[in-house]
């Protein structure tokens, strides 16, 4: 039997052998990703979801918000004259609702007849509408009248105010504070002023008379009205063999609030510079002048950044006749002006010319003006001489920086230079901090040696 030849030949594979199957793997790859993708966007709009709905259901956190509203309501009342035993102030009451936790103060204030209830409550509103606590009052069957405070839609304090029988009661020094700070929240209570001198120092120049019930101001709510009364004829510190003087003069004038009702509360020997075609500035002018204040005009002028515009500005551009009557029509809202000062002007205090239109129109005006030296390159001071017209510069600025210890290190220079120079001039403004540092340091002047002057008594 012959054998059959041997052979190579193996069964023939499977066709899909024959090339690797790469598509399944990629195409499940590609469909992972894309499902890892899907979970997390899920996860993340889930997550927005909870954080949202946290926000917007969590209570509002009003407590450091409202936890001392009573307390500076009290220093409002106290301001407006009322003796503080007259005032209970009841202890925070802690409210937790579902929308907002937040302290609850209820204040009760006995007036004397001589204070009026509408006036005080125009106060307290003033006080802290900066907070945007508004403050809504109406006639009570058994007060005078009754208030409640809301922020926010949240009720956080009531006042009322009774009339108390008359009595005699004793008028305080005005106490500084600021009702509300210049940041958002209430400021931090300050400790009231003492009513009587500490051993050795100088008597406060500060010291204010009874109220004149005749010369009270009503205004609207909402509307500004002088909050003491006229100082005591020579209440003011007599310095003994005067080695210099200081005139002090307080700018940006017209806005009325706390530091206004402050700054009049003080030694008239200061010098008021107000800004025209502000709210109260003509009102100003007058209660400045009947307590023996020097008032001056705050002339705007124009500056070197376009977006410093206050109305009414002089402009370096306009003709002798524009600026002519721009002026006039600011002094005719300061009655009494006997001075003019810069408002700004860092543009047009520079421009020779235009100063030279500016200084022909007043002129014949018996008006001095205060070159206030915005701009190291201002030629006011130069020109005003070239007129005939009396004139000065001021030395420093006491509040360029706002802060309570830099304008303590500027009031120490400007006595250090009228020691110096025989005489300095410092300009600053109506503002919560500058008033309180007033109010706490002007008798040192008296103590050191320095007169305090009207500004007038330096031009030359």
């Amino acid at each position: 039997m012959k054998a059959e030849p041997a052979t190579n030949k193996t069964p023939d594979a499977p066709a899909s052998a024959s090339a690797p199957d790469t598509a399944t793997p990629v195409a499940r790859s590609g469909i992972g990703t894309l499902l890892g993708l899907v979970a997390s966007a899920a996860l993340l709009v889930a997550t927005l979801w909870v954080v949202t709905q946290f926000l917007t259901h969590r209570p509002l956190d009003l407590l450091a918000l409202t936890r001392d509203v009573g307390v500076l309501a009290a220093e409002v009342l106290r301001n407006q004259g009322l003796a503080k035993e007259s005032i209970e102030t009841s202890e925070p009451r802690l409210e937790r609702t579902p929308r907002a936790h937040f302290f609850h103060t209820s204040v009760e204030a006995h007036l004397s007849d001589t204070l009026d209830s509408e006036r005080v409550m125009n106060a307290l509103e003033r006080a802290f509408w900066r907070e945007d606590i508004i403050v809504s009052s109406e006639d009570a069957a058994d007060s005078e009248r009754s208030a409640v405070f809301s922020y926010e839609g949240f009720e956080i304090a009531e006042i009322r105010l009774h009339h108390a029988e008359t009595r005699a009661q004793t008028r305080h020094a005005p106490e500084i504070h600021s009702a509300i700070g210049p940041d958002r929240g209430p400021a931090a209570h300050s400790p009231p002023a003492h009513d009587e001198p500490a051993p050795g120092a100088p008597a406060s120049v500060a010291s204010v008379a009874p109220a004149d019930p005749a010369a009270s101001v009503v205004t609207p709510a909402g509307q500004w009205a002088p909050a003491f009364g006229p100082l005591v004829a020579g209440e003011r510190p007599k310095v003994a063999q005067a080695l210099a003087r200081v005139a002090i003069i307080v700018d940006d004038g017209g806005y009325g609030g706390e530091p206004t009702d402050i700054v009049l509360g003080l030694d008239p020997a200061l010098t008021l510079a107000i800004l025209p075609n502000t709210p109260h500035a003509t009102k100003l002018a007058g209660e400045a002048q009947r307590r023996g204040f020097e008032v001056m005009l705050h002339m705007p002028m124009e500056n070197t950044s376009p977006t410093l515009v206050h109305p009414g500005q002089l402009d370096g551009g306009m003709d002798s006749a524009e600026l002519r009557r721009l002026t006039e029509s600011a002094l005719a809202q300061v009655p009494g002006a006997v001075g003019i000062n810069n408002h700004g002007g860092s543009k047009f205090t520079a421009n020779a010319k235009a100063l030279g239109r500016f200084m022909e129109g007043i002129k014949d005006s018996h008006l001095f003006f205060v070159d206030s030296r915005t701009t190291r390159e201002s030629v006011a001071f130069e020109v005003a001489r070239q007129f005939g017209i009396p004139t000065v510069a001021r030395t420093l600025f006491l509040d360029h920086d706002n802060d309570p210890a830099a304008i303590r290190a500027q009031f120490q220079q400007l006595m250090d230079e009228a020691r110096k120079q025989g005489s300095a001039i410092g300009i600053c403004h109506f503002r919560p901090n500058t008033a309180e540092f007033l109010r706490e340091n002007l008798p040192r002047l008296a103590a050191e040696g320095i007169e305090l002057v009207h500004v007038s008594k330096l031009v030359r």
